[in-house]
């Protein structure tokens, strides 16, 4: 039992040190330019058996020559993070229409990648705290999933935010061209 309780503290503390490794504040040499499409179909093929299994289909909408500049690494973190929350809360949800949607545009000089998902909305009260260190709706959440992932975009001069104007969840990661 003991045994059982030091491999679940390990393979927590393991998740953490993943997560924190954008925001390390290592040296990873210069910010590059890449495909931002690419960056995305990665981050979504993580998580294909976890899809499968909850049956969510995923729709992506990019222009496979759109770029960005800046860590790929960072981006990816972000996207990871938001993708891991949307598949929880899709599958807390009893619609058999399960859906994730990523696009992207480009507004002046930057890159704005929406990832929208059909589960549960968000309270507007809880709104604020969404990007605050410990502040998790999930029972077993650590609360710093979104504001690691917001600084990992910060670290690539980009940002990361809610869209309350959409009827789905949509979070928007922003990232210079």
């Amino acid at each position: 039992n003991h045994v059982a309780v030091v491999n679940d503290g390990t393979r927590g503390l393991s998740r953490l040190f993943k997560r924190l490794d954008p925001v390390s504040g290592r040296r990873r040499g210069r910010p590059a330019t890449f495909v931002v499409d690419d960056a995305v179909r990665s981050a979504v093929g993580l998580f294909e058996a976890a899809l499968a299994d909850a049956h969510i289909f995923v729709e992506i909408d990019i222009d496979p020559a759109l770029t960005a500049h800046g860590y790929v690494e960072d981006f990816q973190a972000a996207a990871l993070n938001i993708l891991e929350n949307a598949i929880y809360w899709i599958s807390t949800a009893s619609s058999l229409d399960r859906k994730i949607c990523i696009s992207a545009t480009i507004h002046q000089q930057t890159l704005r990648v929406a990832i929208s998902n059909n589960g549960p909305t968000i309270d507007g009260s809880y709104v604020p705290r969404l990007f605050q260190v410990g502040s998790s709706l999930k029972a077993d959440g650590t609360g710093l999933g979104l504001a690691i992932a917001k600084e990992a975009c910060r670290a690539s001069k980009g940002d990361l935010y809610y869209d309350e104007n959409q009827a789905d969840t949509t979070f928007v990661i922003e990232f210079p061209v």
